[in-house]
């Protein structure tokens, strides 16, 4: 699992170098399917934590599925942005704002039930 976590650290880490609307529109396209795929894994891992009961665990990918949408509505902003339509690009920093404080809602809580 700890392996699983590096990886998803990473390409969320990678996908952050696009977070700029100076940055290549096709390159932030593909930072936004690298996204996608990796919110798909990471429902995995939640899931199995899920089952397995794992609070803890379950609230931390539910906290990294935030992450990266939080990321993807970004990415998106700029590209809107990019393509002048200001009010799509709004919509997306709207999500990507409620996003980045369900994931920070998230992580408290893990951070809450290790501390007890």
């Amino acid at each position: 699992m700890s392996s699983d976590i590096d990886l998803y650290n990473k390409i969320i880490e990678e996908c952050m170098a696009f977070l700029f609307i100076t940055r290549d529109s096709d390159l932030q396209k593909d930072a936004c399917d690298k996204l996608d795929s990796l919110m798909r894994d990471i429902m995995v891992s939640k899931n199995a934590a899920i089952i397995l009961e794992d609070d803890n665990l379950a609230n931390l990918f539910l906290g990294f599925e935030c992450v990266c949408m939080a990321l993807r509505f970004e990415l998106c902003m700029w590209l809107y942005l990019k393509k002048s339509e200001p009010e799509k690009a709004w919509d997306c920093l709207v999500t990507a704002q409620t996003a980045a404080e369900a994931a920070a809602s998230a992580l408290t809580q893990t951070e809450d039930s290790q501390a007890a």
